[in-house]
């Protein structure tokens, strides 16, 4: 009568091993199809800005060098002014509002730089090179270029937090 207690006791341990092997298996199984966070394209930018007679303004970089970026969501492109990129070997004239639309026009030259806001830099990012000296002096502030929505539209959306002055980009 020993015998069947103990085949029985075998038969438990079998199934227990079993089970615990199975039940291994699925947690490593749950864990490879659990999605990690995607460390190249992180979820957004915090991005800090102030503000000067109501506009946005945010630092960022071109090409290493610093320069500010007044927000424009009425501009399809980011616009970069020559001065800042330093091109002074072909006039551009400046840019003039026509009175007829809500928008300005001017010479553009289109390049390719690197653009970096926050944490994120764009490498080869085509933007506009325009004079936008009077600009500048028509919103009574200097900055360095506009930042258009070819840049804002690549993020789900845009939250300003006005009292923590933080552009919230989410993808």
């Amino acid at each position: 009568m020993a015998a069947p207690a103990c085949a029985t006791g075998v038969l438990r341990s079998t199934l227990v091993l079993v089970l615990g092997r199975v039940a291994h298996a699925l947690l490593f199984f749950v864990l490879l199809l659990t999605p990690t966070p995607n460390r190249a394209r992180p979820t957004g930018l915090r991005l800090p800005f102030r503000t000067v007679k109501s506009m946005i303004l945010v630092e960022g970089e071109v090409n290493g060098d610093r320069v500010t970026l007044l927000i424009d969501t009425g501009s399809t492109k980011t616009i970069l002014d020559a001065k800042a990129y330093r091109v002074t070997f072909f006039p551009l004239y400046p840019v003039q509002h026509d009175g007829k639309s809500a928008g300005l026009k001017g010479e553009s030259v289109s390049v390719r730089l690197n653009l970096k806001l926050a944490n994120h830099t764009w490498v080869g990012q085509p933007v506009s090179i325009m004079n936008l000296s009077e600009l500048n002096q028509l919103l009574g502030t200097q900055f360095d270029g506009l930042l258009g929505e070819d840049i804002l539209r690549e993020f789900r959306s845009v939250r300003i937090d006005y009292s923590a002055h933080i552009i919230d980009l989410k993808h």
